[in-house]
């Protein structure tokens, strides 16, 4: 696969999922994602990994580890690693058995995956944000023909 075609399958999957989010997780999602490289650059992914992982199954954290962890499994450059693994758990615990060449290129893979994911949090946020705003004027325009 060409990397134009996994940048593309990336940014795909990346839509579908932050388009599939509703609007209150779509705004509690694009904080986290936004934060998710600096902690995956800190503490590694693996570890940034678990963190996401004990937050409870309905915050954006988990959301987040269910969609690293589903992406790992069929991105072109690690779906390899994972063959036969087809849950979160079990992708992050075979995280911890790879050898450090392997970490690392799941490691790129899942900053690849991040940029797409930030993005498309980023511009859904901020449509929602001026769907609310039109609202909000609308409502005050209403009220003011009324009074």
């Amino acid at each position: 696969m060409s990397g134009i075609d996994l940048e593309r399958e990336r940014a795909a999957k990346a839509y579908g999922i932050v388009g599939g989010l509703n609007d209150k997780k779509a705004e509690e999602y694009a904080p986290v994602a936004s934060g998710a490289g600096a902690l995956i650059q800190s503490a590694g992914l693996a570890q940034a990994l678990a963190f996401y992982r004990s937050r409870k199954p309905d915050h954006a954290e988990r959301n987040l580890f269910d969609h690293f962890t589903a992406w790992l499994r069929v991105a072109e450059t690690t779906k390899s690693f994972f063959a036969n693994i087809t849950n979160g758990d079990n992708t992050l615990k075979a995280l911890f058995t790879l050898e450090c060449s392997k970490l690392a290129l799941c490691e790129d893979e899942a900053a690849a995956y991040l940029v797409w994911l930030k993005q498309f949090a980023e511009a859904r946020k901020k449509d929602i944000e001026e769907e609310e705003e039109r609202r909000r004027r609308a409502a005050c325009a209403a009220e003011a023909e009324q009074g």
